[in-house]
């Protein structure tokens, strides 16, 4: 099966805004290929279109469905269900072709949907498990971002698959110009205010090094005021996604600091391919899915190690940062853009009766 001149309902658990993940950026690379593209936001109040500044791409909102519906007997819930996908498909101005779905919390009885509509399963956090077991099995075919996640829809159907996370390649851009008096820039990126980051590491990690640490994103408010007070930390706010390149091409390293935490809620962190298409240094905690890639991604088991690596990279920059090792990050990157994950798909699809 290829994707092309095709009506596709996205249901996302995550609204249409700032920052893009897998929702958006697939959204945005199914329109590209030629298919006409809604992408439905979480519940909110009424029935709306909004132009996404993308062609052949619209957001869709709706106000979801009868209060307690999961808990109805399921006659009951088939009828509110096709109400309101009814409603989605006259907004839409045609028949829906594929419904494919993030989010397993909303039409999660997937049987209810006309039979010729293809139903797809598409889960990349490990806590989104709402109603997997009616998902899964009412799919046609279900996917997920790592194996513990495509485990939990083989439970209940067999046609379960693993696609990892991919990345949105961006083309080369002039260096940002950092803020901070030091040579040194250590980045990061994402929601500040979100509940797994590991401020106390960054509070050891700022002491540890002369460097300047750059965090870009909404949410600064929220960070511990053990860390904001530091004058090597700078927090410059949001930045365009399109201008997000040139600061990671800015800096000298990027990292992630998650707790124990995001791993049982989020699986796979999608920032790490992001960080790969720059060709800089990456500072993680371990993450399973990239234990191969130790050359390209530097990871540690416990904060202490962390910080360890920290002054061992700043203080031998040339041993983590060379043009062969930028070049492997970046070819990574590119073996593993969303055009690809498009194509797998669609290789898998075409093996199915």
């Amino acid at each position: 099966m290829k994707f092309s001149d095709k009506t596709i309902l996205l249901i996302s658990p995550e609204e249409w805004g700032h920052i893009f993940v897998s929702k958006h950026h697939y959204a945005i690379h199914l329109a590209e290929k030629g298919n006409r593209v809604f992408f439905l936001n979480p519940p909110t109040s009424g029935y709306r279109q909004t132009e996404s500044g993308y062609p052949k791409l619209i957001i869709l909102d709706y106000p979801g469905f009868w209060k307690g519906l999961y808990r109805m007997p399921r006659r009951l819930r088939a009828i509110n269900v096709r109400q309101v996908y009814q409603k989605l498909e006259t907004m839409v101005g045609s028949t829906i072709d594929i419904v494919w779905s993030f989010d397993n919390s909303v039409f999660f009885d997937l049987d209810v949907l006309p039979k010729n509509v293809l139903k797809i399963s598409h889960i990349v956090d490990l806590n989104q498990d709402f109603n997997t077991q009616q998902a899964s099995s009412t799919a046609d075919v279900c996917f997920g971002v790592i194996h513990e996640i495509v485990q939990r829809h083989q439970q209940y159907n067999a046609r379960s698959y693993l696609i990892r996370h991919a990345v949105n390649t961006h083309s080369a851009q002039v260096k940002a110009s950092l803020p901070g008096s030091h040579a040194f820039k250590v980045l990061y990126f994402g929601n500040l205010s979100m509940k797994h980051l590991n401020w106390n590491l960054m509070s050891q990690a700022v002491r540890a090094v002369e460097a300047d640490f750059i965090f870009l994103g909404s949410g600064a408010a929220q960070v511990p005021k053990d860390v904001t007070h530091f004058g090597n930390v700078h927090f410059p706010g949001k930045i365009p996604a399109d201008q997000l390149m040139g600061y990671m091409v800015g800096a000298s390293l990027l990292v992630l600091f998650y707790q124990p935490s995001y791993f049982k809620d989020c699986a796979s962190p999608h920032k790490v391919m992001e960080y790969l298409s720059s060709g800089k240094p990456i500072l993680s905690m371990d993450i399973p899915e990239y234990a191969g890639q130790k050359e390209l991604i530097y990871m540690a088991s416990s904060d202490e190690q962390w910080v360890e690596k920290l002054v061992e990279i700043v203080n031998h920059y040339d041993k983590f940062q060379n043009e062969q090792l930028t070049q492997e990050r970046v070819q990574f990157a590119k073996d593993n853009t969303y055009h690809r994950r498009i194509e797998e798909i669609e290789s898998i699809l075409s093996t199915l009766n």
